[in-house]
C-alpha cells in the first residue's frame, strides 16, 4: 500500500514538473521526464507496483542529483557573485525576450 500511495505522489509531482517546464520553455516534452522512469525500469502505469529498486532510482535521480547539482551551483554563485554589469545585462535580455511576448 505505501509503494502505491508513494507512486502516487511522485507521478503528480513529476506532471506538476512537466507543466511548469512548458510554461518555462513554451514547448511540451513530457515524454524526456518520463523516458527516464523508463529507462530505469519504473513505470507510471496506476495498476503497476514498482519494486525497491525502481523506487530507490526514483530517490535518487529525483533527490540526490538535484542536491548534487544545488551545491555545485552554490559553490559557484559563493565563489563568482553576480556583478552588477551582469546583472544589468541578464535584465536587458529578459526584458527584451518579454517585451516580445507580449
Amino acid at each position: 500500500m505505501s509503494v502505491s500511495l508513494a507512486m502516487i505522489g511522485y507521478v503528480v509531482i513529476a506532471e506538476d514538473v512537466v507543466d511548469l517546464d512548458t510554461i518555462r520553455t513554451g514547448t511540451a516534452r513530457p515524454a524526456s521526464y518520463f523516458a527516464i522512469l523508463a529507462y530505469i525500469g519504473c513505470s507510471t502505469l496506476p495498476d503497476v507496483q514498482n519494486g525497491p529498486t525502481e523506487l530507490m532510482w526514483v530517490g535518487v535521480l529525483y533527490g540526490i542529483v538535484p542536491t548534487a547539482v544545488f551545491v555545485v551551483a552554490f559553490f559557484l554563485c559563493v565563489t563568482r557573485p553576480l556583478r552588477e554589469t551582469m546583472h544589468e545585462k541578464v535584465e536587458q535580455i529578459l526584458g527584451k525576450r518579454y517585451a516580445r511576448q507580449v
